[in-house]
């Protein structure tokens, strides 16, 4: 990479302003893409997230027994009646 253009990332913007970007500042440009907000990894749950991924988790898994178990009846019933 040469000093005086910036990272791939960051060309867009610059190229069309004419605008030599420095070393520094590409770096910088380039750390920053890959940290989302507040200096988190993108994609990087909280602890709070993640518990709240967990309970979802269980919930969606019990639903899914229950209405396993609603067609099963369902089916059942409906055999019956014929």
């Amino acid at each position: 990479m040469r000093s005086d253009s910036c990272s791939r990332k960051d060309t867009r913007w610059h190229r069309s302003l004419a605008i030599r970007c420095p070393p520094e500042l590409s770096a910088a440009l380039g750390e920053a893409g890959t940290r989302g907000p507040r200096g988190r990894t993108p994609g990087a749950l909280t602890s709070s997230e993640k518990e709240e991924l967990q309970q979802l988790r269980r919930e969606n898994r019990r639903l899914k027994m229950e209405r396993d178990i609603l067609k099963k009846a369902a089916a059942f019933f409906a055999k019956e009646n014929t």
